[in-house]
């Protein structure tokens, strides 16, 4: 599949590389990753001409950015994400507490978090998604988040002690698909899934949706299980817009839904509000996409 291909799915670095970030931003504050960031970057691009050219083209063809700008672009975009990197390391380093978020559209989540069924939170590659389960404060139900299972041994340590103490527990995505049936099981329990809904994690079956003038396939999977098993849906961004500020955006992809309809068509409406969503946000936030391959290809 053309997508596993182009995304390996781990964070680069390396164990060594990545303990020693911890330790930095144990002490350091990360406008110091930040400045680093902005003068590494142009390296790291042209190592990675394929991702810099994807994005490129994203620019280009999807925000119609003249050339110049595009390659500003791509600068800006490249930053920030390295300096989202560097948000999560400070995150591990147990500075989770120092962020801010803005919440838009916050009583629709209180509305279900304070309700007795599970339900299901869509994310992206645009923003921080991991960001949002310690930005979304709440204390009635536990976020699990789907993860690949390739990072290295010293990133799953610190995270997982940082997501725990956030109420939040992590399922490995498995060649066997355990993780359909622990998601299910999650999901009777009345806690709360949360799964990137813009890659397939190796299914072929899609949606094909109109998306930033173009059409692009997204995974069928999650907006399955939501149609299936009848849970509500939400998509969840966290947009970052400070060095130690988020908004978190929430919109409802399930409100009004006739649930008469048949699962594919329901799930395909449901994929058809979070293609929406994710439009809108890189409409208002063109710079944090961070699907670094062909997308629309």
């Amino acid at each position: 599949m053309e997508q596993a291909k182009a995304w390996q799915g781990t964070t680069d670095g390396g164990s060594f590389g990545q303990r020693a970030m911890l330790v930095i931003f144990r002490y350091a504050d990360v406008r110091l990753g930040y400045f680093i960031v902005a003068l590494t970057v142009p390296f790291y691009m042209l190592g990675r001409r394929k991702n810099a050219g994807a994005i490129y083209r994203y620019f280009r063809q999807r925000h119609g950015y003249g050339r110049m700008r595009s390659l500003w672009s791509v600068y800006r975009n490249h930053c920030i994400f390295g300096n989202m990197l560097i948000d999560r390391f400070a995150c591990y380093a147990g500075h989770a507490g120092r962020f801010r978020a803005t919440i838009d559209g916050e009583p629709r989540f209180d509305r279900l978090t304070a309700g007795e069924d599970g339900f299901l939170m869509g994310s992206a590659h645009a923003g921080n998604f991991e960001m949002a389960g310690y930005l979304l404060q709440q204390d009635r139900k536990k976020i699990y988040g789907l993860i690949y299972e390739g990072e290295a041994a010293v990133m799953q340590q610190q995270r997982e002690q940082i997501l725990t103490r956030h109420r939040i527990g992590m399922i490995p995505v498995r060649d066997d698909l355990s993780h359909v049936f622990r998601m299910q099981q999650v999901l009777a329990e009345g806690d709360i899934i949360c799964m990137p809904c813009d890659r397939r994690w190796g299914s072929a079956k899609a949606f094909r949706l109109p998306f930033l003038g173009g059409e692009a396939d997204f995974p069928a999977g999650p907006f399955a299980v939501a149609a299936q098993l009848g849970k509500a849906m939400i998509a969840i961004f966290a947009m970052k817009t400070g060095a130690w500020s988020y908004t978190v955006h929430v919109r409802d992809l399930s409100d009004r839904l006739d649930r008469s309809l048949p699962v594919r068509q329901l799930a395909g409406q449901l994929a058809g509000r979070y293609a929406a969503a994710l439009e809108e946000m890189l409409r208002r936030y063109p710079l944090q996409w961070f699907n670094f391959y062909d997308f629309w290809n």
